[in-house]
């Protein structure tokens, strides 16, 4: 198995503000942790902030809940970095997130960029949206970071109306023998043949 690195503890990012709040921040604007960016097609008809008053395993909480109703799009908190020291590995990003009415999908994402506008590798949970009213779950997502990769993405977000409560964020390398969960399927061309024979199955 392939020897991992120590977890990149992304909570530490979020325990910048915690407890320094502005109390003069208007009620329904969204006070942003350091190193992280609001995006999305939505980003403000929704309320990011650090929760005042919970903390999970003693790490700070992110509250993300939707302001309106309906809407139509969504919002990401979300930051880039750099793919020099990850060139060549399988990425996991993970996260613990309690959910509450959330109409249409809510989740954590990683993508793989190799230059502007071109995605090599995604996944945004859009196959296992986390929907309803949830307790906490550890949830993640695994991609390949590609040689010809430029910067790694990772966000919280949520599609619609609900909120959502995250913390425990880490970006970590993993094994081979850890499947990716890449919905763009992008994979390279195999190395030899497969199914000569016609007995392994079909396409559908």
């Amino acid at each position: 198995m392939l020897s991992t690195n120590k977890p990149i503890l992304l909570g530490l990012a979020l325990s910048c503000i915690v407890g320094i709040i502005n109390p003069t921040v208007a009620a329904d604007e969204s006070v942003i942790p350091t190193g992280w960016e609001m995006k999305g097609s939505r980003p403000n008809d929704y309320l990011v902030m650090i929760d005042p008053q919970q903390k999970r395993d003693g790490k700070p909480i992110l509250i993300m809940q939707s302001k309106t109703s309906p809407i139509d799009g969504f919002g990401t908190v979300m930051q880039k970095i750099s793919t020099e020291k990850y060139l060549g590995k399988r990425l996991r990003f993970s996260a613990d997130v309690k959910s509450e009415n959330v109409v249409d999908a809510a989740g954590i994402w990683m993508r793989v960029d190799a230059g502007s506008g071109n995605t090599i590798a995604l996944d945004n949970m859009e196959k296992r949206p986390i929907k309803g009213n949830n307790d906490w779950k550890n949830y993640s997502v695994v991609l390949d970071v590609s040689p010809r990769g430029t910067q790694v993405c990772i966000g919280i977000l949520t599609h619609s109306t609900g909120k959502i409560w995250v913390s425990n964020l880490k970006l970590e390398e993993v094994g081979k023998d850890v499947p990716v969960t890449d919905i763009l399927n992008k994979d390279e061309n195999p190395t030899a043949p497969v199914n000569l024979d016609f007995t392994q199955g079909t396409n559908k």
